[in-house]
């Protein structure tokens, strides 16, 4: 789960039948990221961005696109929010997979 974090959202997709939601769980998990990492720069002495960032790096693992993504994230990381609004401008060269047909796998 660490390395494709998206993995249990599809996961609730494709067994309990659930609307897919990857794109609006990523964006919501960033919005909350950005809110934390702004407080946490204010109010934490000695916090590095780099101890939230990387954990967001293979947010988009799996993606056509999602190098962009990491590279950004990782060389700007000590850049803090900027960083992460930088790698937010990065989401657009990643697209998205397409879901595999069910029962694809089974042939």
């Amino acid at each position: 789960v660490l390395d494709s974090p998206m993995l249990l959202a599809e996961a609730d997709h494709r067994v309990f039948g659930e609307p897919p939601r990857s794109d609006d769980a990523r964006e919501s998990l960033l919005d909350a990221a950005e809110g934390y990492l702004a407080r946490a720069l204010a109010e934490i002495p000695g916090f590095r961005p780099h101890h939230l960032l990387r954990h967001l790096v293979p947010l988009y693992a799996g993606e056509r696109g999602a190098r962009v993504w990491r590279r950004t994230l990782v060389e700007r990381s000590e850049d803090g929010v900027v960083a992460l609004r930088a790698a937010r401008a990065a989401v657009s060269y990643v697209e998205p997979r397409r879901p595999a047909a069910v029962g694809a796998s089974e042939r």
